[in-house]
C-alpha cells in the first residue's frame, strides 16, 4: 500500500512537472511560430500577385460558395490601385490532411499564380502539388469558367472549359457496358 501511495506521488510530481514546462515551451515559441506563419503568408501573397506592394484584408462572407474554408481574403495593391486578389482557402480532402492554398486573382479574372501554405499529402503524386511545374500550370490562366470535380485518391481536379470537354469527350468513349467503365464516369459526371 505504502508503494501504490508513493508511486502515484512520484507519477503526479512528474506529470505537474512535464505540464507546467509543457506551457512554458508553448508560451516561448507561441509568438515566433506566429510571426514565421505571418511570414510565410505574406511571401505565399507575393508569390501568387507579384504586381502587388500591399495586401489589405477583406470580407468574403456570402460572396461565393466553396466545398472549401475561406481562411482570408485581400486585396492586392500596386500604390493605390487594386491589382487583384488574394484568397487562401483550406480543404480538408487531402489524403494526409488539410491542404492551404493560396490563389492570386487579377482584377481582369487571370489566376495569377497559386502557392501551398500547407501541405502534407504522401510522398509522389501528392505532393507533387507543391513543385515549380505543378504550379506553373496555374500560373497567367485566364478563362471564362473553371470545372472542378472530385478527383482520384481524394483529390481534386480543376480544368478550364476546354479541358473539361475533351476529358468529358474521353470518358462518353468507354465501353458502356463495361461495368468499372460505367462507375468510372459516373464518378466524374
Amino acid at each position: 500500500m505504502k508503494n501504490i501511495i508513493k508511486n502515484t506521488a512520484i507519477l503526479t510530481v512528474i506529470t505537474l512537472v512535464a505540464g507546467i514546462l509543457l506551457g512554458l515551451v508553448y508560451d516561448i515559441t507561441k509568438e515566433p511560430i506566429a510571426l514565421a506563419k505571418e511570414k510565410a503568408k505574406n511571401e505565399a501573397y507575393q508569390a501568387v500577385m507579384k504586381d502587388a506592394d500591399t495586401f489589405e484584408q477583406t470580407e468574403v462572407d456570402g460572396l461565393v460558395e466553396l466545398p472549401c474554408a475561406i481562411n482570408e481574403a485581400v486585396i492586392a495593391k500596386a500604390g493605390e490601385e487594386v491589382v487583384g486578389y488574394v484568397v487562401t482557402v483550406t480543404t480538408s480532402e487531402g489524403y494526409g490532411g488539410d491542404i492551404q492554398v493560396s490563389v492570386g486573382i487579377a482584377v481582369d479574372g487571370t489566376v495569377k499564380g497559386i502557392e501551398m501554405l500547407s501541405i502534407s499529402e504522401t510522398a509522389g503524386l501528392g505532393m507533387n502539388a507543391n513543385t515549380p511545374e505543378f504550379k506553373a500550370q496555374y500560373a497567367d490562366v485566364l478563362t471564362e469558367e473553371f470545372v472542378v470535380t472530385k478527383g482520384l485518391d481524394g483529390c481534386l481536379f480543376v480544368f478550364d472549359n476546354t479541358e473539361w470537354q475533351a476529358f468529358e469527350e474521353k470518358l462518353h468513349t468507354l465501353p458502356m457496358m463495361d461495368k468499372e467503365a460505367r462507375q468510372f464516369t459516373r464518378f466524374f459526371l
